[in-house]
């Protein structure tokens, strides 16, 4: 930028922050800079493929490629665990929540997340710029699950979720919204599979053999 020129800071006061700033116009600079720098780092995470509105946007493609208009997930595995291992966190690794009562739900046009009240701030803060809607359960005006998917399903849709994560009561309730509706369900529609890289494995560890006997208090 200075050519040959060598640029002497000799003799030249300290400057702060505050005199710096002090003038508008390396203010104004400095704003202009800093609002680009945040709308380019929001569009930048947007646009990442292993972000979570990319990872919607890969489910989506999904879906319409096995015709499934509506998936659904729970936040449990296969034994209805309230806290689960890792591989079986494909709510997180989909909408970013670490709540664990969570249920996600996504169409081709939307997608949300409800959770209960230990979770409202933190899953305020986790879907921040994910594009998912939370859906406050308990709350005033905020439709359950079932009443959401008996708005959003119609005739000839397909419901579609990974009927291993999804608890047996629960199951019946949905098969009976659809059907009322006129819709279908696929209950082996399990797109973290395909879509999940890297994905945690099972836990192998040790059981422990319980032989009955009672144990001593502590």
């Amino acid at each position: 930028q200075f050519g040959e020129e060598e640029l002497s800071y000799t003799g030249n006061p300290v400057q702060s922050r505050d005199v710096h700033f002090a003038k508008q116009e390396k203010k104004e600079r400095y704003e202009l800079l800093k609002r680009s720098l945040e709308e380019y780092l929001k569009y930048a995470s947007a646009n990442t493929a292993d972000s979570v509105p990319g990872r919607i946007e890969k489910l989506r493609t999904l879906m319409k490629d096995n015709n499934v208009s509506v998936c659904l997930f729970h936040s449990m595995d296969e034994h209805g665990s309230e806290y689960v291992a890792d591989y079986a966190k494909v709510t997180e690794y989909f909408s970013g929540c670490t709540s664990d009562n969570a249920v996600l739900v996504v169409t081709a046009s939307d997608a949300c997340l409800w959770t209960d009240s230990r979770y409202f701030l933190s899953a305020a803060k986790e879907l921040k710029g994910s594009g998912i809607r939370l859906m406050k359960s308990g709350e005033e005006g905020v439709p359950t699950v079932p009443q959401f998917l008996d708005r959003c399903l119609d005739n000839g849709m397909v419901l579609g979720y990974d009927g291993r994560f999804v608890g047996a009561e629960r199951g019946a309730i949905y098969r009976n919204i659809a059907s009322h509706k006129g819709a279908m369900v696929r209950g082996d529609f399990a797109p973290a599979e395909k879509i999940r890289e890297n994905a945690p494995a099972r836990p192998a560890n040790p059981l422990w053999i319980m032989d009955g006997q009672p144990r001593p208090r502590l």
